[in-house]
């Protein structure tokens, strides 16, 4: 009896070819040789140089092939998808911290940056500032007479005054210079390289600009409308240990010395080598 067979290679060739009869369940060749079962585990393996199937052991193992295929498939598939799933939740995450930062650096109420936010920005230009040993400049502000401007108008036309004085501020300060609410009615603005008639010039107009706004204050004590009183200075860092909150301190003197002469008005500090 003859029988067509699948013959796979041990390089992958498939063929089909006639052996020649049945002997104890195994179909041999021509020449009478006959495949053990041992051999034919071994050249399921790559053992032999060829491997005699017949059509129903040859397709049964093509399906079998086919269900493991589609079994690595699919188990390819659900780890694409769940690192994909991994990844937009590592961005979502991302985006998020990235906003709560964000967040926690700039006011609520007129989106300026923060006080807290200082060291991060304010430091590196001030670094800057040491290195090139040009002039660093920090203005205090301060809204006068803002506790009575809140017990006669109310804490809602408050805000409001806080947010408008702050547009202007920031619209005058441009790109050159920071602004920062640095407080309740207190605000800081802060840059490098920077001469003093410049900054002369640029506090003059900030104070006019503010008072300008007309808006209306019954209990400011030098004008009718809201006005600023601003500290500061703008020196060039010499001292080995000269630090942001030094110029700070230095600012907030001149601010105090100065309020308590006259508002509406600007107070520079001088500097006193030790």
């Amino acid at each position: 009896m003859k029988k067509k067979v699948i013959v796979l290679g041990a390089t992958g060739h498939l063929g089909a070819y006639t052996v020649d009869y049945l002997k104890d369940n195994f179909w041999v060749k021509g020449e009478g040789y006959q495949y053990t079962k041992k051999e034919i585990d071994y050249q399921k393996l790559g053992q032999k140089d060829d491997l005699l199937w017949t059509y129903e052991e040859y397709f049964n193992y093509q399906q079998m092939h086919e269900l493991e295929e589609e079994k690595a498939r699919r188990e390819n598939i659900k780890i694409q998808i769940e690192l994909h799933q991994s990844t937009k939740m590592q961005q979502d995450m991302l985006k998020k911290n990235k906003k709560l930062e964000e967040m926690s650096e700039h006011d609520a109420l007129t989106g300026l940056l923060n006080r807290y936010s200082i060291n991060k920005y304010c430091d590196r230009v001030f670094n800057e500032a040491c290195k090139k040993q040009t002039n660093y400049l920090v203005i205090l502000i301060d809204i006068d007479y803002f506790k009575q401007y809140n017990d006669t108008y109310g804490h809602i036309e408050g805000d409001k005054c806080i947010s408008i004085v702050a547009k202007k501020m920031e619209e005058l300060a441009g790109d050159k210079l920071m602004t920062i609410r640095y407080g309740g009615d207190e605000f800081m603005i802060t840059g490098m390289n920077m001469d003093d008639e410049s900054v002369y010039k640029f506090t003059k107009l900030l104070k006019e600009e503010i008072e300008n706004l007309k808006i209306e204050h019954s209990e400011n004590k030098v004008s009718d409308y809201v006005t600023i009183t601003q500290g500061v200075v703008n020196l060039i860092p010499k001292r080995r240990d000269d630090t942001l909150v030094d110029f700070i301190h230095m600012a907030d003197l001149a601010l105090y010395k100065v309020k308590r002469n006259v508002r509406n008005s600007i107070g520079f500090y001088e500097d006193i080598d030790d």
